[in-house]
């Protein structure tokens, strides 16, 4: 039995089973390099709004990760902006960069409003988030009485279905300023608990990201099937090497 129980647990982690998490106040985030999630958003199937005129930017909430999730703003209506290099749809990160680079595809998402934040609201339980992001950072090239914070700072945090924060808000910085590529860079997360909201922010600037990935806990009945098959698994293997030896 022992055995038995200790293949169960194993596998359960293994899977990405969260029954033994952490409450979400004590879940621990933490951070991870780049993954590919069972869910992704590349925003390469949305809509160029901005050469669509009157409408400029993407409504909100707007479907993600393929219908498993919505993604709105905090503040301001209609700030979502799907940018697409080299054909005069632009996002520019002054000295970071003259455009906001895709890290996959040929466009991606960018928040043309200060302070406002992008809020994914997943359908499931998620238990990793990562992606590529920027900000505008310096001063405007084009206009030196405009100027923000360089670097930039980005801050993300994570929410459980009771709307309750799981784990602490996670920081970072932004600067491209030596290269001025434009290019984004890769953050990502794991926790201990479950989520299923995760807000994004870079306060008092704008801010662009792309290629986004997710990982989402699968279903209940998924799950004890798993277990099932691999706790039997287990003894056989167990069972095998006790008449071997």
């Amino acid at each position: 039995m022992k055995s038995k129980m200790t293949y169960a647990v194993v596998l359960a982690s293994a899977i990405g089973i969260w029954s033994l998490a952490a409450p979400a106040s004590n879940a621990q985030i933490s951070s991870t390099g780049p993954f590919v999630g069972t869910l992704q958003e590349s925003f390469e199937g949305f809509k160029d709004f901005v050469t669509n005129l009157p409408t400029v930017f993407e409504p909100s909430p707007a479907s993600v990760f393929g219908g498993a999730a919505t993604l709105s703003e905090s503040n301001v209506n209609h700030s979502l902006f799907v940018f697409k290099p080299s054909t005069a749809v632009d996002f520019r990160l002054w000295s970071s960069g003259p455009d906001a680079m895709p890290n996959q595809g040929l466009q991606g998402m960018g928040v043309a409003n200060t302070n406002d934040d992008s809020i994914f609201t997943f359908s499931g339980p998620i238990v990793a988030f990562g992606g590529y992001f920027g900000a505008r950072t310096g001063t405007n090239p084009l206009n030196e009485n405009q100027s923000v914070a360089d670097p930039a700072t980005f801050a993300i945090s994570f929410f459980d279905v009771f709307n309750n924060q799981v784990g602490a808000t996670q920081n970072w910085t932004y600067s491209r300023t030596g290269f001025a590529d434009g290019l984004l860079e890769w953050h990502g997360f794991t926790s201990t608990s479950a989520f299923s909201k995760v807000v994004v922010s870079s306060p008092n600037t704008l801010y662009a990201y792309d290629n986004l990935q997710a990982t989402s806990v699968p279903e209940p009945g998924v799950m004890v099937s798993l277990i099932g098959a691999g706790t039997v698994g287990g003894m056989f293997v167990i069972r095998r090497r006790r008449r071997q030896a």
